[in-house]
């Protein structure tokens, strides 16, 4: 509420949970939870702490509706306003690092809650059943992870295909200018990094059980330390991975919501006010570090 519309207002009322204002201007009324993704609820304020908190630590929503005691549709609906807001506010700067890694998973997401007539077509099936990289059609869409090795803040993108298109565009858009060296695996959508990007790419080849020729770390300068790797994104993955779990399934259209919220806590580390203004409230122009 600006200052303007506070002094034109007088107390109106108290209902036991929330103070509410009348404008005189335009005769509305006005609580603090005006503008929020709360403002139509009717839950105590101890309700709705404990509501994003879980949201923040990736509780089910099974397991809030029933904690908190409210329906678990509203919940629901509660929750993909929330991670919307997440997601429409994430920083959109590139990494300051110099050095980058850069990895993809592949997470299978059907079209969870949707009517599927035939038995033999279920998204899990689907999904498994083919091998290689996986796609959105097939019901495991990519997500690529790029990190910085100095400040530790990753980045998280949800896309369609892993071609080579698609990666330059995720490195392209999470490295900076002045970025030096990308990090990655053998993966062929890479391939063009040096030419197209002007950065220095370092690979590992990481192989198949059996090959012979698998490496994790490798010392290209001799100084006995094992620079080239992408053990940062792969434990950033394993992590994402560790949290869409306690999900059971989520739909591909919701994907990027929850990997939105993911990423916000991993490179805030704490429940700050920051992380609160940005889960209530849409975008704001002066919102763009990792909070």
């Amino acid at each position: 509420m600006s200052a303007l519309r506070v002094r034109r207002t007088r107390f109106a009322q108290h209902n036991g949970l929330w103070t509410a204002w009348r404008c005189r201007a335009c005769d509305h009324y006005y609580t603090v939870l005006s503008g929020m993704v709360f403002e139509k609820t009717r839950q105590p304020p101890s309700k709705l702490v404990l509501l994003l908190r879980g949201i923040a630590k990736g509780e089910p929503t099974a397991h809030l509706a029933r904690e908190l005691n409210i329906g678990r549709r509203r919940v629901h609906q509660l929750r993909q306003q929330v991670q919307c807001n997440l997601l429409s506010t994430r920083p959109t700067e590139p990494l300051p690092d110099d050095v980058l890694e850069a990895d993809e998973l592949y997470q299978n997401a059907g079209e969870k809650s949707e009517p599927h007539r035939d038995p033999a077509d279920r998204s899990r099936r689907r999904a498994n059943k083919r091998r290689g990289h996986g796609t959105y059609e097939t019901d495991r869409p990519p997500i690529f992870s790029v990190k910085g090795r100095a400040s530790g803040k990753v980045r998280y993108f949800v896309r369609h295909h892993a071609d080579g298109a698609t990666c330059l565009a995720v490195v392209k858009a999470a490295a900076h200018q002045q970025a030096r060296v990308l990090n990655t695996d053998d993966w062929k959508g890479y391939t063009k990094v040096e030419a197209k990007l002007n950065l220095q790419h370092a690979t590992v080849r990481h192989g198949r059980p059996g090959s012979g020729q698998r490496e994790w770390a490798r010392d290209d300068d001799g100084d006995g330390v094992r620079v080239v790797r992408c053990n940062g994104c792969e434990g950033a993955g394993t992590g994402l991975l560790s949290y869409l779990r306690v999900f059971r399934g989520v739909h591909k259209k919701y994907l990027d919501h929850y990997v939105a919220t993911y990423e916000t806590m991993t490179n805030a580390k704490q429940f700050t006010a920051a992380v609160l203004q940005r889960m209530r409230f849409s975008k704001l122009e002066s919102q763009s570090k990792d909070t």
